[in-house]
């Protein structure tokens, strides 16, 4: 029933809108959450100033927060998806993020073009299981070719201070982290 209803909500209000009510949702209730719990305890252990990484940075939740918690802090928001990305960039135009920045593309163990998949189960889509092609080869749902990085390529991340960095890639951590 749950699925029916977000293939509903997804036909009626289209993906992209769908996807950033859904994340609005997501912003106000997450505080209440009790599975939210560590996520939240997470920032009792983040000193404010320098830079904190969102690496698959989705539509935005937790950007949303890292922004808000920490707003003397750069947030750098990786996110290579379209549609997230879209809404990503929504969510922060909306409740004024000016403390990040957003990063186009996804990062991994090389620089290259690589397929991502956005699963569809159903006739809907599953934002927050986005993941790289090669992770899993029963890719049913959107494919894109994406943009990757190496994290370490990144200059303007040498001698600054990163406080913290959540990593959510759908199996691909390892790949990310070869190369910090």
């Amino acid at each position: 029933m749950k699925n029916f209803i977000k293939y509903i909500l997804q036909k009626i209000l289209g993906l992209h809108n769908y996807f950033f009510l859904f994340a609005r949702f997501v912003i106000l209730k997450l505080p209440y959450d009790k599975n939210e719990k560590d996520f939240l305890r997470f920032f009792d252990l983040i000193e404010e100033g320098g830079h904190v990484l969102d690496i698959g940075a989705n539509i935005g939740v937790m950007t949303y927060y890292f922004s808000k918690f920490f707003s003397e802090s750069t947030v750098h928001a990786f996110e290579p998806i379209p549609d997230n990305l879209k809404v990503l960039r929504r969510i922060v135009e909306k409740f004024n993020l000016s403390n990040v920045k957003i990063y186009p593309y996804a990062l991994g163990d090389k620089n290259d073009i690589v397929k991502m998949v956005m699963p569809q189960f159903n006739k809907v889509y599953f934002h927050g299981l986005s993941h790289v092609e090669e992770v899993n080869k029963e890719n049913i749902g959107h494919l894109y070719d994406v943009e990757m990085k190496r994290l370490d390529n990144h200059e303007e991340f040498k001698n600054v201070k990163i406080n913290a960095v959540k990593i959510d890639v759908e199996e691909y951590e390892y790949s990310v982290l070869t190369t910090i």
